[in-house]
Parts: structure tokens; C-alpha cells; sequence
């Protein structure tokens, strides 16, 4: 009986799939895991000064390198297009709703002010002493949010044969029948062919619903559900056994994830295929598919069963489409720039930095289009739409970009993390200081949530500023996108008005980033 309950759910093709792993699997180099943003940034974010003689230039139109459409899944670059000729007023351009999304970021410096429940704190960044992934500098938490809770199922409730496992601060009780239903003997092919065979066989249609239901109701993207998966093969079994689950559950989601074996130390790893390029973890590419290690920094030689499961079609989609629930503390910090008394009080969930703090260096992409939690954004967005209520175009679009350049203290990555760190909007009211790109995708956030306007990102070797299509023209540095005409906003340019590029890159080809 147990023989034939063991075999009643391995398909025809799993079945060659498992038979394929017991085969010699193929020997791979890992790729030295790429690296972004190496170009320091200034150390002191830089002044513009309206009595220089580079200010007093006129407004000119910039070059660009490439122009790169991201917003696709993939964040495949466009071609290359050729300058155009503005020709005349640019076509006013539909004010689209504002869909929030997020950032990626490169460096950080200098001692810095940050306003937290309305007391001014003096706070010097930590150089690296900090363990990786718990960033320096960062402000304690207070206050606590609860999340909402969902209709009565065991999932949420708990029950006999259930497992919990906590994520975000939220207590889920997910189906426990594959705890410590596999044990790996070696590490030899037969054994995890083995090991595969056991899970194949085994009824898991109750843990895969509540995966499915998890994903579509509380954890609301691929990578949530990744870091889920992870976190409850390790409690279900030990290190390689966890492994060994982690690309059954993924692959029988569909999902593309591989076992892969190294030598040295002797273990099992796991290779994940994402929709965008990953930045300082190894990876290796087949066929065109990029498979990640996402815990590896260096690159080592490694085995793999060449053959794919039969199921495993779609790529982890690392997107920000939607945010995972979470629990637990909020931190509140306050933002001021005097010039046009420009205020904003905002709330984060800390678990949700701990959260994006488990995400690997992305694609910029990932954190342009980023949706932000809705406390953030309704906290933030009612404060500064007062400040430019009545406003002109032009006159609210300057008003939030001296938001961005006076709220917010400058510091570059190494030194306030001691490693790169983009940042997502919500990160900007978290930690004590941020950088251009932070400022930038924060600049664009805004920008289109409250003016509805477009915005690109004008990607520099060693700076992010952004431009804005304005419904009107108006005379100021700028680019041509597409026959439209992007006038030139720099968070980071201190004091720099709406058409007033740094002078250092008016001669230097920007990529364009359109999302």
C-alpha cells in the first residue's frame, strides 16, 4: 500500500526528470559576480552657486549615451537612438496615475541631521563594523503597527499538522507534512535523486495551496515568496535537505531553481533564474538564462544536473508590484526643507526594512517602479501636495525637488554602510542619510504621483540625476527622449533650480533609464 501511495503522484515527466539526476551532472565555473557603481560618488554633494560663471551659461541640450527602456520584466536594454531634433513645444503629455515604485543606489557620507519625532539628532555614520546586512547607523524603532487580520483559515490560525513560521512579524501555519520527510545520506546524485523521488511521491497539494494562497494574499511578490520557501525548508530539515525542498517547492510553483553541489566546503547550494540582473552575487549563464547564487560574493566551480524540471518555466519575478504584510514596530522620522517650508512626518514598518534588506543589488528597475507601502504614501504625499496646492507646473515641480535636495542629509554607501545599498523611497525616511540615486527615484516618485508627469533617470559613470517632461516648455538644460523634451532636475545639486545641470556633466553621455 505505502509503495503504491508513493508513486501515485510522480507524473511520467517527473519521474524523467528524477531519472535524470541520478546521471553524472555537468561541471560549471561560477561567474565572478558583477559588480555596480565602483566610481565613487563626491563625498560632499555639491553646491551650485548662481554667481559662477558656469551658472550663468546658457541652457543647453545634453547627450546621451544610449536611451534604455527597463520596464519590461526582463529590464532588457533598448537599442541605442540617435539624438533627435526638439521640435518645438513638446506634446503635453497625459498625467498617468502614479503607480509607486522604488530605487537602487550606489555611495554615502559626512555627519548628518536626522529629525526623529521632532528631535534633532546628531548621528555620525558607522563605517564597516556592522555585520553584513544590518546596516550602520540605523535609528531605533518605536510605535507598532498590526496588520489586518485575514478571514479565519488554518493557515492564519494554526492546527494539528501545521508548521509555523513567522515572516514579517506575521505568524502563518502552513501544511507541516513534508517536516523532516527527507534525509540525504551523501550528496551523490542517486542520493538527491533519491531524496527528490520521496517528494514527488508525497501528497503536498495542501503546502502548495497554502504557498499559492500566501503568495496572492499576503506576500504579494516572487521574492517574499522565495525568502517564505527558504525560511521553512530550513525548519522543515537540516542545511542540504533544505536545499533539496527549496527547489521541489519552487520548481513545483514553477519556478526555475537548480540544485547545485560544491566541493569545497562539501554542501548543496541552490541556483535561481531571476527576470533582472543581480549585482555582487555569482551566477553562472546557460543558454542565455542567468541562474544566481545569491549567497555567494565570490565565484567557485560547482556540479549540476543540466536537465531542468519539467515544471519550471518562469523566472522569479523580482519586481515591487505589491509589498509583502508585516507586523511589528514602525520608526517616524521628520523632513524639512525652510526654503518653501516643505514638511513631511512619515512611518515605515521596520520589517519591511528588513525585508528589502534581503533583496540582492538589483536592476535599477526594481527600485524605480517599486510600489511604496501605503503608510509611507499617506503620510507623505498629502503633506508635500499642501505645500504645492496652486502652484504652477514648474514652480510645485521645484518646490519638491528642494524637497529632495534640502530634506535629506548626503552621504555616500561605503560610508554609511560600508558596502552599495540602493535605496527603495521608503528607506529615504529610515536611515540617516541618502545619495543621488535615492534622491532621484524619490525625485521621480513624487514627481509623477503628485504632478503627473514623466520622468527618466539620466544614468552618469558616477551620478543619477533625472529629467522631467513638462507639460510646457521651459528654457533650462535638458535631453531629447523619443522627440519629447526632458528638462534636467538634480536632487542632489544643491540649490540647483528645474533646468540646471552640474556642469561637470553637461559634456558627459548619460544613459537614459525610461521605466
Amino acid at each position: 500500500g505505502n509503495m503504491r501511495d508513493f508513486d501515485t503522484f510522480i507524473t511520467e515527466a517527473n519521474r524523467d526528470f528524477i531519472n535524470f539526476m541520478r546521471s553524472p551532472w555537468k561541471k560549471y565555473q561560477g561567474e565572478e559576480p558583477i559588480q555596480k557603481r565602483v566610481i565613487p560618488e563626491p563625498v560632499e554633494a555639491p553646491v551650485c552657486d548662481p554667481e559662477s560663471q558656469q551658472y550663468k551659461e546658457p541652457p543647453r541640450r545634453l547627450t546621451i549615451k544610449e536611451i534604455l527602456d527597463i520596464s519590461g520584466k526582463e529590464g532588457s536594454q533598448g537599442k541605442t537612438v540617435a539624438a533627435e531634433q526638439p521640435t518645438g513645444t513638446p506634446i503635453p503629455q497625459p498625467r498617468e496615475p502614479v503607480a509607486d515604485k522604488t530605487p537602487s543606489k550606489p555611495e554615502k557620507r559626512k555627519p548628518v541631521t536626522t529629525v526623529v519625532r521632532d528631535t534633532v539628532k546628531a548621528v555620525r555614520p558607522q563605517l564597516p563594523e556592522t555585520p553584513a546586512g544590518i546596516p550602520a547607523g540605523q535609528p531605533e524603532a518605536s510605535a507598532v503597527t498590526e496588520p489586518s487580520k485575514p478571514a479565519s483559515s488554518p493557515l492564519y490560525s494554526g492546527g494539528a499538522g501545521r508548521c509555523k513560521v513567522t515572516f514579517g512579524g506575521v505568524d502563518y501555519y502552513v501544511d507541516g507534512s513534508l517536516k523532516n520527510s527527507i534525509t540525504l545520506h551523501s550528496l551523490t546524485e542517486n542520493s538527491v535523486a533519491d531524496a527528490l523521488e520521496r517528494l514527488y511521491g508525497s501528497d503536498t497539494s495542501k503546502l502548495l495551496a497554502d504557498l499559492r494562497t500566501l503568495r496572492k494574499n499576503d506576500l504579494k511578490n516572487d521574492w517574499a515568496l522565495f525568502l517564505f520557501i527558504k525560511q521553512l525548508s530550513e525548519q522543515f530539515a537540516g542545511k542540504n535537505e533544505s536545499v533539496v525542498i527549496r527547489q521541489f517547492l519552487l520548481n513545483s510553483l514553477g519556478f526555475r531553481a537548480r540544485i547545485a553541489r560544491v566541493s569545497n566546503p562539501s554542501g548543496l547550494v541552490l541556483m535561481i533564474a531571476t527576470s533582472v540582473q543581480l549585482y555582487g552575487c555569482l551566477y553562472i549563464d546557460e543558454r542565455g538564462t542567468r541562474f544566481y547564487d545569491i549567497e555567494a560574493t565570490q565565484p567557485y566551480s560547482f556540479q549540476m544536473c543540466s536537465k531542468e524540471a519539467p515544471g519550471a518555466k518562469s523566472k522569479i519575478d523580482m519586481r515591487m508590484d505589491d509589498l509583502p504584510r508585516v507586523a511589528g514596530n514602525i520608526k517616524t522620522a521628520t523632513h524639512t526643507s525652510t526654503r518653501h517650508n516643505t514638511r513631511a512626518t512619515v512611518s515605515v514598518p521596520v520589517k519591511l526594512m528588513d525585508f528589502y534588506n534581503n533583496i540582492p543589488q538589483c536592476d535599477y528597475s526594481v527600485y524605480a517602479t517599486a510600489k511604496v507601502d501605503n503608510g509611507v504614501a499617506n503620510d507623505l504625499l498629502p503633506s508635500l501636495r499642501a505645500s504645492i496646492a496652486g502652484k504652477s507646473e514648474k514652480d510645485a515641480a521645484g518646490i519638491l525637488l528642494d524637497f529632495c535636495q534640502n530634506g535629506f542629509k548626503y552621504a555616500t554607501d561605503p560610508e554609511q554602510f560600508g558596502y552599495e545599498k540602493p535605496f527603495f523611497v521608503e528607506e529615504l525616511f529610515y536611515y540617516p542619510y541618502c545619495d543621488c540615486e535615492d534622491r532621484s527615484i524619490l525625485y521621480r516618485y513624487l514627481v509623477k504621483n503628485l504632478l503627473g508627469l514623466d520622468v527618466v533617470l539620466l544614468d552618469y559613470p558616477n551620478h543619477i540625476a533625472t529629467g522631467v517632461r513638462f507639460a510646457s516648455d521651459y528654457p533650462g538644460d535638458y535631453v531629447m527622449v523619443n522627440g519629447a523634451k526632458y528638462l534636467v532636475c538634480d536632487p542632489t545639486y544643491m540649490g540647483a533650480p528645474i533646468g540646471k545641470a552640474m556642469p561637470q556633466f553637461k559634456n558627459t553621455a548619460a544613459k537614459v533609464l525610461r521605466f
